[in-house]
């Protein structure tokens, strides 16, 4: 009885395909073990994460599944048409600590860089421009999202970029004749 091959073995060997060093081969499987772990981690913290905003918002009797990966229904081994009382008590505590973390406003004070009028005043201009900022951005409502993640999964991630296309564009003239696009908010070099 012939032996059955994978055809894309066959195919490799025939066409004399890729065959990887001992030191690929050794830095593959590192890397594949040093990032198992991690994975693992990542699973563990997804399911305390998804269970505790499956309690933020009311549903105690869900159960993680470790093969779905997904929350499921828990049924109750008691009698059908008794009551399930809830007892939630996770809602009202990260309520309280949000109020409580979030009671006070963050101040910001720019400080001039030498005792220079001019710093004072350059002082005096950012000082300003981040409280314009803080409110054209509201980022006080972001600040209340962002303490409720923290307090209801254990942590919060702030990514901050800068969009150089984001304002609105105006021709600019450069001089000799010929226009540029420039974008509200560019920085000048």
């Amino acid at each position: 009885m012939p032996q059955v091959q994978d055809p894309r073995t066959v195919r490799r060997q025939r066409v004399g395909g890729y065959k990887p060093s001992p030191e690929e081969i050794a830095a593959r499987t590192l890397i594949a073990d040093r990032f198992k772990p991690n994975d693992q981690l990542r699973c563990d913290l997804e399911q305390q994460w998804v269970t505790n905003i499956s309690f933020l918002r009311g549903f105690q009797y869900m159960n993680w599944d470790p093969v779905t990966r997904s929350m499921s229904y828990s049924s109750s081994p008691s009698l059908r048409w008794k009551s399930r009382l809830p007892n939630n008590l996770c809602r009202p505590y990260v309520r309280q600590l949000v109020a409580q973390v979030g009671a006070f406003r963050p101040r910001f004070k720019a400080r001039p860089a030498t005792n220079d009028p001019e710093d004072y005043q350059k002082a005096d201009v950012s000082q300003k421009l981040v409280e314009h900022y803080w409110e054209l951005l509201q980022m006080q409502s972001k600040r209340w999202e962002l303490l409720h993640w923290m307090k209801s999964t254990g942590n919060v991630f702030i990514k901050t970029f800068w969009d150089p296309e984001g304002g609105e564009s105006y021709p600019e003239d450069n001089g000799d004749g010929t226009a540029s696009l420039t974008f509200d908010g560019d920085m000048d070099s």
